[in-house]
Formats: C-alpha cells, structure tokens, sequence
C-alpha cells in the first residue's frame, strides 16, 4: 500500500514501537547530502516515544564513525542504536562462533576497528601489490594462525588478495564469512555503476569453491544481535529501506513491517516489475511521515 494521506501514516506509527533504518539511500544519498526531512522525520518518532535504529550493510565505516556522520548531517543517533554489518560481523564471530583465532580481512578501517573492539587479531588491510610473475607465487607466506577470511567492501581488493583470501579457505576448518552481497552500492549517476562487496565475495566463492556465512541484510545474522541486543518485537517493528533484495527481504524473513523508500536504489517499475518481494508499505521517501506531524503530536 502507497502511504500518502496523514491517517495512512497515523495508523503505521499506531502499530509499531520499533523503527529499524537502512542508512544509504534511505537517510542520505552517497553524495553525503541528507534527504530533505530525514532529520526532523527522526526527532518526531523520538517525540513520540519510539525506538530507532539503523541497520547498514555499509561494511567500511565502524559504529563510531558512522556516530560522526549522523552528527554531521544534523541527526540526533547514538552508538547503541547502531548495527552497523561491520559491528554485526565482529560480534558474530566473537559472541555466537566463539572465534578465537586470527582473521584474514579483506576490508576498509572500519571494519578492521570493530575486530579491534572485540578483541579480534586481524591481518590484510591496505594495499598488498602483487610483486612478480606466476613463478613467484609459490613463495607467498601463509600465516598458520589464520582461521577465517572475512569479505567486506575493500579498495584494495586485487589479486594478491583474492590468492590469499582462497589459499586460507582451502583448509576446510577455514571460516568464510562476507558481510553482505550486495552488488552495487548507491550513487546517484545516470551512466557510473559502482560495484559492491558482492562482486568481491563472488570472486572469492569462485575462486575457493566455499560458500560463506553471510551476516547482513537479507541474511539473518545482522537481525539475530540486533534483537537480541534490544529484545524487540518484530510484530510490532517497521523496517525501512530503499532495497528490495535486502532491506524488505530482510524484514520480511523476521517477521517485520516493511516499508520501501524509492529515494535510493529500488525504484517505483521495480516493485511494478517483479512479484517475489511484496512490502506492506511504499512512498517516495521517509519524509511522508512529516504529512502527519501536527497528527502525531496531539
């Protein structure tokens, strides 16, 4: 159902407590730009008592530096209400898997802060040039106390990396954990696609032959701490986001409400196109809600 009127949206915030965002596309763009309204959208739910939290399959930034972007757009967040997939991923290798190895990343800072914070020893951040021909390649050195690749979005992602990353899996008690598949990651560009992590796990399934635990969105995981953490009830949640194979499949999967913004990346012709993935709810962008802002603060 499209959500337009002030009623309609009176009637989604009577029956929910919780509300669970996507960041990108849904809060702001990749510009950096916050969506027009996005802010004041979040002091009124917090006007009315509910509570918020965002949920990114952004694996690059750590929860503190996600923290520093909510302050400089102008949205009143804290630490605790973010589950960032890079958080989610540290505390499902710490709390759930009792890891207690080393990890090989492939990833940005952020993520490698969250392994840090949980106690996690990590090597493979940063450039690793491949030097050499194929001959050199028997002479890589493995390190022995490597017992799981984690895959996230990783700028440096080359060869040298991907023959590492499949070397370590070919030990079968190697753990192969991505952060989320996502394909492309949302920019506003009529002509540039931009790949996401999804493009570097697949080179790594193919490669290895492994198939990996994935912690974000649509996948469990990320919602597992999310919910355990809160104690939420997901009968009485919304889960915004602009994604139709991630965000609404994830909400869908856990029992919540779901609510579809076309202010990133799914657009209006591809709810219209495809039958699989249906949301409770559509609108243009999280602003609608402001339709009602004289309603909701009787």
């Amino acid at each position: 159902m499209e959500l337009k009127s002030a009623d309609q949206w009176k009637e989604l915030l009577a029956s929910v407590d919780n509300f669970v965002f996507d960041c990108d596309g849904v809060l702001w763009l990749g510009t950096g730009e916050a969506i027009p309204g996005a802010q004041e959208v979040i002091k009124l739910l917090r006007k009315k008592g509910k509570s918020i939290y965002f949920v990114s399959n952004n694996s690059g930034k750590s929860r503190k530096q996600y923290l520093v972007n909510f302050d400089r757009l102008g949205f009143e967040a804290y630490e605790n209400e973010i589950y960032s997939v890079g958080y989610a991923t540290a505390h499902y290798l710490k709390h759930v898997l009792n890891f207690k190895k080393k990890v090989y990343l492939m990833g940005l800072s952020g993520l490698a802060q969250e392994l840090d914070l949980q106690g996690i020893p990590h090597i493979g951040v940063g450039p690793d040039p491949m030097v050499g021909g194929p001959a050199e390649l028997a002479k890589i050195t493995l390190d022995p106390e490597v017992g799981a690749v984690v895959v996230g979005f990783d700028k440096e992602f080359n060869w040298m990396k991907l023959i590492k990353a499949c070397s370590y899996l070919h030990k079968p008690d190697c753990l192969f954990i991505a952060t989320n598949e996502d394909a492309n990651l949302p920019i506003k560009s009529d002509t540039i696609v931009s790949p996401g992590t999804g493009c570097i796990v697949k080179s790594v399934k193919v490669g290895s032959g492994r198939e990996p635990i994935v912690v974000g969105k649509p996948h469990s995981p990320i919602f597992e701490v999310l919910q355990k953490s809160v104690n939420l009830d997901p009968s009485r949640t919304v889960m915004i986001g602009d994604r139709l194979n991630t965000d609404m499949e994830l909400g869908i999967r856990n029992g919540m409400k779901t609510l579809l913004v076309f202010s990133g990346i799914s657009q209006r012709k591809d709810l219209e196109d495809q039958s699989e993935t249906k949301p409770d709810f559509f609108s243009e962008s999280v602003a609608g809600l402001l339709a009602c802002k004289e309603t909701v603060s009787e």
